[in-house]
């Protein structure tokens, strides 16, 4: 699975939804459902969980990020997981270091 967007505009989510299912685009979304339930029940904000999309199968992510390029005007920027070199933990792009050991992302050259 590969995360190719997120966004906090459900209209746009379910516009993108279609783009990909008019191409035969096999995704998921995650987090959809608490836009509708008040983002927690009040406890966390709307922009603390936006809503994203995941393409399932890795040959059709250039054709999905196009889709979303052209319909949002947007790039998108979702970086890769990594794994720590420290401890093996498997994290997500958007942390610089690992939650388990604390070892940095990128080691500073020093």
């Amino acid at each position: 699975m590969h995360r190719i967007h997120a966004t906090n505009d459900f209209s746009e989510l379910r516009y993108l939804q279609s783009l990909l299912e008019a191409k035969d685009i096999e995704y998921f979304t995650k987090d959809e459902h608490l836009m509708g339930l008040g983002t927690a029940a009040g406890e966390v904000p709307p922009y603390k969980c936006p809503m994203e999309i995941y393409v399932v199968e890795k040959d059709q992510v250039n054709l999905a990020k196009q889709l979303v390029r052209r319909a949002t005007g947007k790039v998108s920027i979702i970086l890769e997981s990594w794994t720590c070199s420290s401890c093996g933990e498997q994290l997500e792009g958007q942390f610089n270091a690992c939650w388990q050991c604390a070892n940095a992302r990128y080691p500073s050259a020093g």
